[in-house]
């Protein structure tokens, strides 16, 4: 017998095979079966995979779908999934992984506050598997307020990864206050910063696939001090570190890191999990005023490889 439930948590660790997959499908045949909305969900994480060319015609039909059946997993969040650019979700396994909300537009076409609506999106049912938040305000002063929501929040969250941003480039600093000390997170950026959070060395034994594991391979990635030791397992790890893929992406933005040939090769070292970063490699090739030839050329090197 196979344990669904094991099965989609275990999707947000590592790529699954072609039989976890398969798999999956069948779940999710029953769950449609049942009137389950995850299901459909499913069936189109499936079609996304199989026809990246229509990925963001599926995931509209996500949003569609959600609106109209997901009551029981968005509570309250059905109007932000009509807002232009307003939410975006990443579904793994029929569950929430990551929530981008840009409150910009949202809290003009919800009169809603920035802190309203982060409240009602933490409310809804689906995020409390969600590994990854994203939230964009307008301005700086929002920050500090929906960063305060968040750390008083006292249902169950699982974030890991905490972006709140405004429209500014971000940069690497050093900071040693865990901004959020009773979430265990290994990513936060506030405003135009990354926090280098308090970390140590990697070990070889860190297992991404396990909370502990992350924590230490992610807050080493962006801390300068342990960064190259991170860079070295992600690179050891290959596939199985996908859940770094974001991050590395981020620190291939123009001149926030030094080693960022070194980002790059970690980045492809994921397999075809780096191939929805091409746009971005691409351009790092074409940029010499902005990445040293070493980097400009391990992404040249890089978009051969995949291809």
């Amino acid at each position: 017998m196979i344990d669904y439930a094991a099965l989609a948590a275990r999707a947000f660790d590592v790529p699954l095979d072609a039989d976890e997959r398969e798999a999956l499908r069948v779940w999710g045949d029953l769950l449609q079966g049942a009137d389950d909305a995850r299901g459909t969900l499913i069936a189109l994480e499936h079609a996304i995979l199989e026809q990246p060319a229509r990925t963001h015609e599926l995931r509209q039909a996500m949003r569609d779908h959600l609106f109209v059946h997901g009551g029981a997993l968005i509570g309250q969040v059905g109007p932000l999934l009509q807002v232009p650019r307003g939410l975006a979700l990443d579904w793994r396994a029929g569950q929430l992984y990551s929530a981008e909300l840009d409150t910009r537009n949202a809290t003009l076409l919800t009169e809603l506050s920035s802190v309203e609506l982060v409240r009602v999106l933490l409310d809804a049912p689906m995020t409390a598997t969600a590994r990854r938040l994203h939230i964009r305000v307008r301005t700086e002063r929002q920050v500090a307020p929906v960063v305060n929501a968040i750390g008083r929040y006292r249902g169950p969250l699982a974030i890991e990864q905490l972006i709140v941003a405004v429209g500014v480039r971000e940069q690497v600093i050093v900071r040693s206050d865990d901004p959020l000390p009773e979430q265990p997170l290994w990513l936060y950026a506030r405003g135009g910063s990354i926090a280098a959070l308090a970390t140590t060395p990697v070990h070889a034994t860190d297992d991404p696939e396990t909370l502990a594991g992350r924590v230490r391979i992610g807050r080493a990635l962006v801390h300068p001090d342990h960064r190259a030791g991170a860079l070295a397992r992600i690179a050891n790890l290959g596939p199985r570190a996908f859940a770094f893929a974001d991050t590395l992406a981020m620190l291939l933005a123009p001149r926030i890191v030094t080693e960022q040939s070194s980002v790059v090769e970690a980045l492809v070292a994921l397999g075809t999990h780096a191939r929805r970063f091409a746009g971005q490699l691409a351009t790092i090739t074409g940029r010499p005023t902005l990445y040293d030839v070493d980097t400009r050329r391990a992404a040249g090197i890089a978009l051969a490889k995949l291809g």
